[in-house]
């Protein structure tokens, strides 16, 4: 795999990482008061699997599908850096 492709593989793990958690919690946040946990843990499992294959489709664009272990660490810091942002952004009490 060449540099190009490599460095695309990186950007969109990271940009991916940041978007999944972003709406991930925001999902959270609406169905927060929900009763039933299990719809709620439902729609969590339908989630994952749903930005599981979304993510698998890009890396089919970018390198055939190919999963690399610093695309994995570069979506962990995608994670990361959103959450450090809502932490930063949020009023301390």
């Amino acid at each position: 795999m060449d540099l190009v492709k490599q460095i695309q593989g990186i950007s969109y793990s990271l940009v991916f990482g940041f978007t999944f958690t972003f709406i991930y919690s925001l999902i959270n946040r609406l169905f927060y008061k929900y009763h039933k946990r299990i719809f709620r843990l439902i729609l969590q499992i339908v989630i994952g699997i749903i930005f599981g294959y979304l993510y698998y489709l890009g890396l089919l664009v970018i390198n055939n599908g190919v999963v690399r272990i610093y695309f994995i660490i570069s979506m962990v810091i995608g994670y990361v850096l959103y959450l450090s942002l809502i932490h930063i952004s949020e009023p301390t009490r």
